[in-house]
């Protein structure tokens, strides 16, 4: 076994090819010189070589890094105490792989890295090692982080007058069903005054007679058979109004909140709501919106990409029907789905809108294109919905006809790949 430090037998020269051996030490000086992290592991995942710039990428020096698990020092996505599976998998198995992984250096310090996995293959053809590469990206990926969330708060401030009007409504009947209460405790109050001089005369033995007489106006005035019918159902409002406010700002809160930029294993389902909830008041006057939600596994993917691709794709499909059924009474029909199809799940947004005319499909796609109204559209939302699906290696459809409507597919990963693990675009007329 080649331990940290030592150098390795330098390559023979291969006849069939015509490349001459190097000469001695040149490999070891190379490696000494590359900018990037060198490491040679063993099929268990143990290090068995690295080079300076691993040294000082990792803090671990040559000694402190022999022996030691190399998935143990790099992590998949958020999960800071696990270690990544899928590199121990590549190890072990002999594969290739090209993912983006964090690490935490000796010191604690947190960087991001894009590794690059190649199997070494014996005489036989079995993998012995496997080489790692690896670049520091943390610039990179703070930025895109940094970018996701602008995006996202952008997002909510396009919303926000909708989302204001979504939690008005509610508060408003809330306050009504509170005022209908208090009058209705107002009434109560003066039924129960004759009521208690009642009970005060027949407890003394006193004429009741007048007593009771009043009492029966003072009910029917108050009106009690309709208080105890209606005061339930007023506080079921309050109840149902308060629950759709809480449901507002819980989904304002994720779908802002800065853990959402960053690769983690969630509730797709619960994603797909909570976006749903803030995107109302988009297409509640146009279109009636049904989900069919199915049966899914976790999905590791960034959260708060995902919340903005199904908040473009139902605010395109908004737009589109309503310019469908303008100047009509109509409203068209917006569906969202998801379903698991082996190791991926699928996200489709199926609208009865206007579709997409020939001519335009082609550039759909494209940063700033638009043919929507001055104001209305940016020409960055499909982009932009292209891009997440790119960072997560899924693939985006789109089946359309003019005057049919429009249904755009988004097949991803049940465990992404990390970003730049590449790109998968299809459309079908």
């Amino acid at each position: 076994m080649t331990t940290m430090g030592h150098q390795c037998d330098p390559p023979r020269a291969d006849p069939d090819l015509g490349w001459p051996a190097p000469p001695p030490g040149l490999l070891d000086g190379l490696a000494a010189g590359c900018p990037y992290a060198l490491v040679i592991a063993d099929p268990a995942g143990r290090v068995q070589w690295a080079n300076a710039a691993f040294a000082a990428l990792t803090g671990f020096g040559a000694w402190d890094a022999a022996g030691r698990s190399l998935p143990g020092l790099l992590r998949l996505g958020t999960a800071a105490d696990t270690p990544s599976l899928e590199v121990g998998d590549a190890l072990a198995g002999g594969l290739a792989l090209t993912t983006t992984v964090s690490m935490y250096r000796k010191d604690g310090q947190r960087r991001w890295l894009d590794l690059h996995l190649h199997p070494v293959t014996g005489g036989e053809g079995a993998a012995t090692l496997s080489v790692g590469v690896l670049a520091d990206v943390t610039e990179r990926v703070q930025s895109g982080t940094r970018l996701a969330q602008a995006e996202r708060l952008a997002a909510v401030g396009a919303l926000a007058s909708g989302v204001a009007h979504e939690i008005a409504t509610p508060v408003q009947f809330v306050g009504d069903s509170v005022q209908f209460l208090r009058d209705a405790l107002t009434d109560l109050a003066s039924a129960l005054a004759p009521l208690r001089a009642l009970r005060e005369a027949v407890t003394a033995g006193r004429e009741a007679g007048p007593l009771a007489a009043r009492a029966a106006e003072a009910e029917e005035a108050a009106d009690l058979d309709y208080l105890l019918e209606h005061a339930p159902r007023a506080l079921d409002a309050c109840r149902d109004g308060l629950d759709r406010v809480g449901a507002i700002v819980r989904s304002l809160k994720e779908f802002a909140h800065p853990q959402q930029s960053l690769m983690a294993t969630v509730d797709l389902n619960h994603v797909v709501a909570g976006t749903l909830t803030l995107a109302r008041n988009e297409y509640k006057y146009v279109a009636d919106l049904t989900t069919d939600l199915g049966d899914l596994p976790p999905v590791t993917c960034v959260a708060g990409g995902i919340s903005q691709v199904v908040l473009n794709l139902v605010t395109n499909a908004a737009h589109a029907v309503g310019d469908a059924v303008k100047g009509t009474n109509a409203k068209g029909a917006i569906t969202v789905a998801t379903r698991c199809d082996g190791e991926d799940v699928v996200l489709s947004v199926a609208d009865t809108g206007t579709g997409i005319p020939a001519d335009v499909r082609p550039h759909i796609f494209e940063r700033f294109f638009t043919t929507k109204a001055v104001g209305k559209g940016t020409g960055q939302g499909l982009a932009l919905v292209r891009s997440v699906v790119d960072v997560h290696g899924g693939s985006i459809a789109v089946d359309t006809a003019e005057g049919r409507g429009t249904t755009f597919v988004v097949r991803l990963p049940l465990r992404a790949k990390g970003a730049g693990a590449g790109r998968r675009s299809e459309e079908a007329a």
